[in-house]
């Protein structure tokens, strides 16, 4: 079938070249048609089933332009009118064709006339090639120009690719714009150390390239065109393969104004540090003065009850003395506050120290403290502690505590309603 018809349509008088023009036809490595004029499918070879998945019965019972796109039959068209009128030879243009999978595929396709003896047109020759796969690569590569395009344009890091000798080869404009120059033209014309305040930092971060092949968020001090300086937080990756010139790749972020509140931060702890010693000065000066006055204060007052209870001894008629009563209260009561101020001294400035407390002990000791107390001799005193399980507290603390709390109810006894009971 393919043989009659490919020989009935070539117009070659020599078998050999008859033949030669079938095989090509058949085995050629791109897909091939013969259209009629009217637009009907004649013959088409093995490749063009191949390519687009068609049985070769669809497209004997469909016209050629069934296949292609829509939007490419009005140029297609054009040209073949072209051809017709003899004003060209062949055309040659991207097109799309209709896969058996309804999608359309890329292809170059090269249109030129088939003539009989007598010089007139019979049939167009088709030469159609696939270039989906390309068409697809440059799609993707179009894409990444697009985000290479964005990320040039777009990211405020300073983005950068550098050798060791050359220095920068690429930049972005946030890199331009950072280190003030222009443009990457300029930036290239630059020797690579004067991008740093102290060029050191540059052999650093290259030993480290060196040793490790990164370095990671190194703060580095960067100088710029007009010679002003900035902090930079630098990173760094080696870029390429052993097939390609050693270079790396990287980022600057500008962190200057982080930097300025690091160190306003930085001065202000000093300063707090500072306040912080002199304030503990003055309270150490502070408790000092108060202990030596508090006990330069209960000195005399101790004198001075021990006087009253002699001159009670001495003489007895002035036992029941008001006066001496009420100037015995008096001190009691100048002691009592001399000593809950050197308690209100202690307890605000000691840190908490957790220990076993002896209760027993605790209280004895207080009421030993208080028995000077005005009436404190005619207090019955009664001590009872169940303790079920050792306690552990601030001893000092707890000593205060009771010790507000008891000198308070030797204060405020009631001696006649314990006298009316009996």
């Amino acid at each position: 079938m393919i043989e009659k018809n490919i020989l009935s349509i070539a117009h070659i008088q020599d078998e050999q070249n008859r033949l030669f023009f079938k095989n090509l036809f058949e085995y050629a490595p791109i897909s091939m048609a013969i259209v009629g004029l009217n637009g009907k499918v004649v013959e088409i070879n093995q490749v063009f089933t191949l390519t687009f998945g068609h049985k070769i019965q669809d497209f004997y019972q469909k016209k050629f332009k069934d296949f292609c796109h829509p939007k490419d039959l009005e140029l297609n068209y054009f040209f073949d009118k072209k051809l017709l009128n003899n004003e060209l030879d062949f055309y040659e243009l991207e097109s799309r064709f209709l896969h058996q999978n309804n999608k359309y595929l890329h292809t170059i396709l090269r249109v030129s006339l088939m003539k009989g003896n007598d010089g007139k047109a019979q049939y167009f020759l088709a030469h159609i090639v696939d270039i989906t796969e390309r068409k697809n690569i440059e799609e993707k590569v179009k894409q990444s120009e697009r985000l290479f395009y964005s990320i040039n344009h777009n990211l405020r890091e300073a983005i950068y690719r550098s050798t060791p000798n050359k220095g920068v080869v690429y930049c972005n404009q946030a890199f331009c714009d950072l280190f003030g120059f222009d443009d990457i033209e300029e930036v290239q014309q630059q020797m690579p150390e004067m991008l740093y305040s102290n060029p050191q930092d540059r052999e650093y971060l290259q030993s480290c390239i060196r040793q490790h092949g990164f370095f990671k968020n190194e703060e580095v001090i960067f100088k710029r065109k007009d010679g002003s300086t900035f902090w930079g937080l630098i990173s760094g990756i080696v870029s390429g393969d052993k097939y390609e010139p050693f270079m790396y790749d990287g980022a600057i972020t500008d962190i200057t104004k982080l930097k300025q509140v690091e160190e306003r931060l930085r001065k202000s702890q000093l300063q707090l540090k500072s306040k912080n010693d002199e304030l503990k000065k003055i309270n150490k000066e502070l408790d000092n003065f108060v202990y030596s006055t508090g006990h330069d204060l209960k000195a005399p007052l101790t004198s001075v009850l021990g006087l009253i209870n002699v001159m009670r001894l001495d003489m007895p008629e002035l036992k029941e003395n008001m006066y001496l009563a009420m100037m015995e209260k008096s001190v009691h009561k100048l002691e009592q506050f001399i000593r809950e101020i050197l308690d209100y001294s202690k307890n605000s400035r000691l840190q908490v120290q957790r220990e076993r407390i002896d209760f027993q002990k605790m209280v004895n000791d207080i009421f030993h403290e208080l028995q000077f107390m005005g009436n404190a001799e005619h207090i019955h005193k009664k001590i009872s502690i169940e303790a079920e399980c050792d306690f552990y507290s601030d001893e000092k603390r707890l000593m205060m505590i009771f010790n507000n709390l008891l000198s308070n109810a030797v204060r405020y006894h009631n001696l006649h309603r314990e006298k009316k009971k009996q």
